[in-house]
């Protein structure tokens, strides 16, 4: 974002405008001159024309992203109208060419790519990113499954629930520091109370303790895993444990 900010056409702040609505990149190109509206309460939106799923939208935006697009309109300048290939009538795009016409996705690709080359990040980094995060960053925020669907232009959840497993990572990761905290702030505990008691050296753990803490372990490396394939492997092991652990309650008293 800082190294597209730095560059600063109209190109590069539309990826900006991107990443804060979550607007697809055939949307975004689409976007019309006067797709920013003030509403009567003081909110702000922008209206997202018809677009891969032929379904128009209005999404909430903040002041400064309602500033990014006064800030386009104004490198823009006056341009020609360009003819909607799908109504037939004349629009004037907020992101178009000099000549009024419709700039291509590959266009927005490039330099994202470019950008990001630029900026040191090795990842692949396309635009459809944007949107995921912007997704993610809601759905960490508390904003429900439904809004989000609503916000996006998806058609159903199905859709929507693919940025819900990224936040269960997120989940599951803040559950096993928590537990780790716990579990940590009870061996001091214990320890205190041992002590206290005279109660000699801390006994032994226990074969399930074991497996507990070695399934915690397994289960935090396959959450910071970012390579799909592992992390499967790593689920099948952690299973496997389990059958083991469950096998030996029920063998030792």
């Amino acid at each position: 974002m800082k190294e597209l900010k730095r560059k600063g056409d109209v190109v590069s702040l539309g990826l900006i405008i991107a990443r804060r609505t979550g607007v697809r990149v055939g949307e975004l190109s689409r976007l019309e001159l006067d797709c920013l509206t003030e509403h009567g309460d003081g909110m702000l939106s922008i209206r997202v024309p018809m677009g891969k799923l032929h379904s128009e939208r209005e999404i909430p935006v903040d002041r400064r992203t309602a500033g990014l697009i006064r800030l386009i309109r104004r490198k823009r300048g006056k341009r020609p109208s360009t003819t909607d290939p799908e109504s037939g009538k004349p629009r004037d795009l907020l992101i178009c060419h000099r000549d009024g016409e419709l700039i291509h996705r590959n266009v927005f690709n490039d330099r994202i790519k470019s950008v990001a080359k630029a900026a040191g990040i090795e990842e692949n980094v396309h635009p459809h990113r944007l949107r995921h995060t912007y997704a993610t960053e809601l759905l960490r925020n508390g904003v429900s499954l439904p809004g989000i669907m609503k916000l996006l232009g998806h058609r159903s959840l199905r859709m929507t629930l693919r940025y819900a497993a990224i936040t269960n990572e997120d989940l599951s990761r803040d559950y096993l520091a928590a537990i780790a905290n716990v579990n940590r702030r009870y061996s001091e505990t214990g320890a205190l109370v041992a002590f206290e008691n005279n109660a000699g050296a801390e006994s032994a753990p226990t074969i399930e303790h074991c497996f507990d803490q070695l399934l915690a372990r397994l289960q935090a490396l396959r959450f910071d895993e970012q390579e799909s394939l592992l992390r499967k492997r790593l689920q099948r092991v952690v299973e496997r444990i389990r059958r083991v652990r469950k096998e030996l309650s029920d063998l030792l008293p």
